[in-house]
């Protein structure tokens, strides 16, 4: 005879869905920078070092409307799992192989890529109105598909 699950684990179930998609809207109001994560350290082989940060923040101002009015859940558990993924071994690699062949300022600073992420997104505006919004759209996308409820 099976047992009921307890009741409590279909709300803790919603309350890590709610945080997941908390976490969504908020990489999402700033996705490039977020997706630098994994990206500047590749820049970094391809471009001076002081042109990757930016480059980051060149392609994060335009973001700023777009992503606020089209959110793609989808996108964002992507780039989600993409950065949660590859983020330290591009980090780790590319920061060596700059410590060993190039630099070693530019290999530190390639290590430093999570930090100086986090300090930049600091400086783009939080609007706690805005981004409920934004998880309420994307609450929607989960709970009823991909489609825009306004």
């Amino acid at each position: 005879m099976a047992t009921p699950a307890p009741e409590h684990d279909s709300q803790d179930d919603l309350a890590k869905a709610r945080l997941k998609v908390g976490l969504r809207a908020v990489e999402w109001e700033i996705w490039p920078l977020f997706l630098s994560n994994t990206l500047a350290p590749l820049l970094y082989l391809v471009f001076d070092w002081w042109l990757v940060w930016p480059m980051v923040l060149a392609a994060s101002i335009p973001w700023l409307p777009v992503g606020r009015r089209m959110p793609a859940l989808p996108l964002a558990q992507l780039g989600f799992i993409v950065v949660r993924f590859t983020r330290w071994p591009a980090i780790l690699g590319v920061s060596i192989y700059l410590l060993i062949e190039r630099s070693i300022w530019v290999g530190a600073l390639c290590s430093l890529t999570p930090v100086i992420a986090t300090l930049l997104g600091m400086l783009f505006p939080k609007n706690r109105d805005r981004l409920t919004r934004l998880e309420q759209r994307f609450w929607s996308q989960f709970l009823y598909g991909y489609r825009d409820l306004e």
